[in-house]
């Protein structure tokens, strides 16, 4: 999330968040922040959940002095420690979109679903 604030000066960032059911005990949560920013070139997409960024990069250049590009990393490491996966879609200049997914178990018992939703649609997590 703080990529996307970073890198779209101008522009939309939309955050998504899905739950499927996964199995009787768990549910499939699947997380995706898309935004308008600067977006990356197809090489440095393929390593930007390494924790390595070239220093001639746009990509680096832009982030200089703002972090120093382990984030993601770190990001990856925690998906796979929690069973999940993360991966990244992106266009020079377009923007960029970040998904990860980890199965949560359900809780069970009664729980109050009444988030507010689009449209004032109600939640409900007790339906298969």
């Amino acid at each position: 999330m703080t990529n996307a604030i970073k890198f779209t000066r101008i522009g939309t960032i939309f955050v998504l968040g899905k739950i499927t059911p996964f199995s009787q005990d768990e549910l499939l949560l699947t997380v995706s922040v898309s935004d308008q920013g600067i977006g990356m070139k197809q090489d440095e997409i393929d390593r930007v959940f390494d924790g390595v960024i070239d220093k001639r990069s746009a990509l680096s250049q832009s982030l200089n002095p703002y972090g120093n590009g382990i984030g993601l990393c770190f990001c990856k490491e925690i998906c796979e420690n929690l069973n999940g996966t993360i991966s990244a879609d992106s266009t020079l200049g377009v923007g960029s979109k970040f998904t990860f997914t980890m199965t949560v178990k359900k809780a069970f018992g009664h729980i109050d679903a009444r988030a507010r939703a689009p449209n004032d649609e109600c939640i409900d997590l007790d339906s298969p």
